[in-house]
């Protein structure tokens, strides 16, 4: 099991560019996560979008709410506003309309002036749906 963990590890510190101190952050913010279906399904988009390559704020506040997560790739002026939904009962086209609704009546993507902003909605539910929207924003 060791040498799994440790072949696993180096794995991903290649294909990341991460040290393996932040990939061990990441697995243990990911199994705290797990707690509910949509902070771990939360979690899973962040660890896939950091390993891609984006760097990953998650659960950024702002003066109306909190954002899910927010994703950048370095050098590059490009903002992408995500709003995460899960529910048992709910559709996936329910969610996602839920999801951009949100991120525009907060206006999330007003803390970002001067950059080009793009909309991720994500939802999942209990009948292992997924589904996404994206939407391309004005510059703020």
């Amino acid at each position: 099991m060791e040498v799994r963990n440790s072949f696993l590890t180096n794995l991903i510190e290649y294909y990341s560019n991460r040290q393996s101190r932040e990939i061990n952050s990441l697995t243990n913010k990911l199994l705290e996560q797990m707690k509910s279906k949509e902070a771990y399904y939360h979690s899973m988009i962040l660890m896939l979008m950091r390993v891609t390559g984006f760097e990953v704020e998650g659960e950024v506040h702002t003066d109306k709410g909190r954002i899910d997560a927010v994703l950048k790739k370095e050098k590059e002026n490009d903002i992408i506003v995500v709003e995460i939904k899960y529910s048992a009962d709910k559709s996936k086209e329910e969610m996602i309309k839920e999801a951009i609704k949100q991120i525009k009546e907060k206006k999330y993507y007003e803390k970002y002036d001067r950059k080009e902003v793009s909309l991720l909605a994500i939802a999942f539910s209990n009948k292992k749906e997924i589904g996404c929207k994206f939407e391309k924003e004005c510059k703020t």
